[in-house]
């Protein structure tokens, strides 16, 4: 009965404004916390270590967690059903962050979160990028509903907090949680294609490590991937502090983020017909250098409204970033193994790379200071690119 309830209401919603509403509760629920979750920690005495050690667990736990997940969702055809369990989860866990106030204390409820939290992205993005290209929509159009929510919860709550505190948004961000929850349920388990008149089933007996292996133009991508990201995660694991260095209040932090994920808008819309025109390797390795002159320019900011521009840049770049690297990802995949190529994708990426560059952040942050961390972020996403020029010839087949 609930399941016919729920088919009803998906027949009745567009697939583009499902898949919006995914991204935009989603966003909006991580923009009530995520920026600011280092600031509060240092808030409340955590040491530059400490903060760095917190940071690796998400991706840690992305790193082992949503490669097998990924698989046994592709294999059973359960990608909507564990999406939904686990945000679920989430929404709970996340109020108990609450509670805490030593490192020993928020550890444990920090680890639950991360491992919750670990296979929430691939298995959203697969679910999403198939939708995009089953009903042909552009995948852009419904992911930067994400970033626009994301922009305005960021900026506003930054406010709210800056004006009463802290202790209010681990739950004003797990009642967001269950709207992504709800939401979840509206997407596509195995999305009919018009065109073809078939749905997406699993293939069976494919070892789909080996099929990802074996293509080299998705290893050079998610190795220069695994860089660039690991230079955003470096970053941003202090940026927030960096800018409360100089003078910068609550409202500030949410701004950097918050215009970050405002100007990743336009790319991500348009992110699609730019690597039409451009080609996926040209527009990957302009989204690089969007994030390079970024980096230096941190370097050279001397007031919180220069690093409110540069980290904008930034988010010109992870837009076009992002989009493309799915899409590419999804569209070498072969059929019914989608999300377990995002999996394996993004427990590197999106896993092994920040898990890294947690502990190094900090060190480079403690040992260092702030400019020799951010020109290191800059030097690797220059070897990024370097990385990703065979794909000039390895991408001539692949539709952009």
């Amino acid at each position: 009965m609930i399941s016919q309830i729920i088919q009803e209401r998906k027949n009745s919603i567009m697939p583009g404004l499902r898949g919006a509403l995914y991204y935009g509760f989603y966003w909006a629920a991580i923009a009530a916390f995520d920026p600011f979750l280092n600031v509060y920690l240092n808030q409340l005495g955590f040491t530059g270590l400490q903060i760095g050690w917190i940071s690796m667990l998400i991706p840690l736990f992305i790193m082992l967690i949503p490669p097998w997940l990924s698989r046994i969702a592709d294999k059973y055809a359960i990608r909507v059903r564990l999406l939904t369990a686990h945000l679920l989860a989430v929404c709970v866990t996340l109020m108990l962050f609450t509670i805490p106030r030593t490192f020993e204390a928020f550890l444990p409820i920090a680890i639950l979160v991360a491992v919750l939290r670990s296979s929430v992205g691939p298995l959203a993005d697969s679910l999403v990028a198939r939708m995009a290209s089953n009903y042909r929509i552009e995948y852009g159009n419904m992911r930067f509903w994400g970033s626009l929510t994301f922009f305005a919860f960021s900026l506003g709550l930054g406010y709210v907090w800056s004006l009463v505190g802290f202790n209010w948004m681990f739950i004003v961000a797990g009642l967001l949680m269950l709207l992504v929850a709800v939401s979840a349920l509206l997407l596509d388990e195995t999305p009919l294609d018009p065109a073809l008149k078939i749905t997406t089933q699993p293939v069976k007996n494919q070892n789909g490590y080996k099929l990802f292996l074996q293509d080299k133009g998705l290893v050079l991508l998610t190795l220069s991937s695994f860089l660039v990201i690991g230079a955003m995660s470096m970053a941003g694991n202090f940026i927030g502090i960096y800018m409360v260095s100089m003078g910068g209040n609550e409202t500030y932090v949410g701004a950097i983020w918050g215009f970050s994920a405002l100007f990743e808008i336009p790319l991500m819309i348009y992110a699609s017909r730019i690597a039409r025109r451009l080609g996926y390797t040209t527009t990957l390795l302009l989204s690089y250098l969007f994030c390079i002159t970024a980096y230096f320019g941190y370097v050279f900011s001397f007031h919180p409204m220069l690093l409110i521009l540069f980290m904008s840049i930034k988010g010109c770049g992870f837009g076009l970033l992002f989009v493309n690297a799915i899409t590419i990802i999804d569209r070498c995949a072969p059929p019914g193994l989608n999300t377990t190529f995002q999996g394996i994708s993004s427990s590197l990426v999106w896993g092994l790379s920040p898990l890294l560059a947690g502990p190094l952040s900090g060190l480079l942050y403690e040992s260092y200071g702030p400019i020799t961390l951010f020109i290191t972020c800059g030097i690797i996403c220059i070897a990024g690119g370097i990385l990703l020029l065979p794909t000039y010839s390895l991408w001539k087949n692949v539709q952009a």
